[in-house]
């Protein structure tokens, strides 16, 4: 860090998706504490596990056997395209069926780095020294929901079969719930994208936020609800990368950015760089001219990044929602 001008005493360190996934591994193993001050999380699907040893190597194996003739010493020799195309055979084979989102590799248990869910090792205060910014945007799983063939086709018994197993009992009500709140028109490929949003996203980013606020660590939250101007994507997984980086022209192909309005591109980008470069510089969320952002408390404060920024409380419903009380049960 020093090498390149910074400070080696004052590091933030920031993901997304799988990247926040990382951070917060990082932030509970103790061997990293102290390399580092701050985190910024954001899309963290925080509610998967890591993988126990022998599902890990299961993986391994399977990949050794699709693109390496079944030689684990041959897999550097491999090129990346095709490594990458077999990330998905990866995904499912392991994936429990339709609307299964979760990446085709985990970190692994080592019992010394990793010792099991992080969410667990946040409840034991493992990153209570660490303060952090993290967030989701409102339909994460819109993106994954328009690749998946599989959902093309799914009816209402099949929804419900989801559901069941991931819900038990309380699938039915649940479903009732999520048509009430986003209508009653909606494919069932959409509702399942809804209910996996708030399952993988939203609810265990509000279970991070709670058990650091009880350990008295600051933790402020976001949502970002810009939506897309493709139909059916909303706010979807990935949507704040290019306004946060202010790098739209990257992006010009991404169907889910073409469209958007210059003016929020430039006042929601804007005021993203600013509030994470001041936490990033001060671990505070202080910046002039834009709303105050105050840390995650029992009013379930969420700084809402769209058209008009503002801090709401509770947008997610999580003190009263059915929803959020089945999927922590389970």
């Amino acid at each position: 860090m020093a090498g390149f001008g910074g400070d080696p005493d004052n590091v933030t360190i920031a993901g997304q998706s799988a990247g926040a996934f990382a951070v917060l591994a990082l932030a509970v193993m103790p061997q990293a504490r102290g390399l580092f001050q701050r985190a910024i999380l954001q899309s963290g699907p925080f509610v998967i596990e890591p993988d126990a040893p022998e599902r890990a190597e299961a993986r391994g194996r399977l990949l050794a056997e699709t693109v390496a003739d079944g030689r684990a010493d041959a897999l550097c020799e491999v090129a990346v395209d095709r490594i990458l195309a077999a990330s998905g055979v990866i995904a499912r084979q392991f994936a429990s069926g339709p609307g299964d989102f979760t990446p085709p590799y985990l970190p692994c248990v080592d019992g010394e780095l990793i010792t099991g869910p992080l969410l667990q090792a946040v409840a034991a205060g493992a990153a209570s020294w660490c303060p952090m910014i993290a967030g989701y945007t409102r339909e994460e799983c819109t993106v994954f929901a328009a690749i998946d063939p599989a959902l093309a086709t799914l009816d209402e018994a099949g929804l419900l079969a989801i559901l069941g197993k991931r819900l038990g009992d309380d699938a039915a009500a649940v479903l009732a719930e999520y048509r009430a709140l986003r209508g009653h028109g909606r494919h069932p490929a959409s509702l399942l994208s809804d209910v996996q949003t708030d399952a993988h996203f939203v609810g265990p980013t509000h279970e991070l936020a709670h058990l650091q606020h009880r350990a008295g660590r600051p933790i402020h939250l976001f949502s970002f609800d810009w939506q897309s101007p493709r139909a059916g994507f909303g706010a979807n997984h990935c949507l704040e990368l290019p306004f946060l980086f202010g790098n739209r022209d990257a992006w010009a192909d991404a169907p889910m950015v073409r469209g958007a309005d210059d003016d929020d591109y430039a006042h929601i980008g804007g005021a993203m760089r600013g509030y994470w470069g001041a936490f990033a510089r001060s671990g505070r969320t202080e910046v002039a001219g834009l709303p105050p952002w105050a840390a995650y408390d029992d009013a379930r404060t969420v700084m809402s990044f769209e058209r008009c920024i503002r801090p709401l409380n509770d947008p997610a419903g999580t003190r009263w929602r059915l929803a959020f009380r089945a999927l922590k049960r389970v």
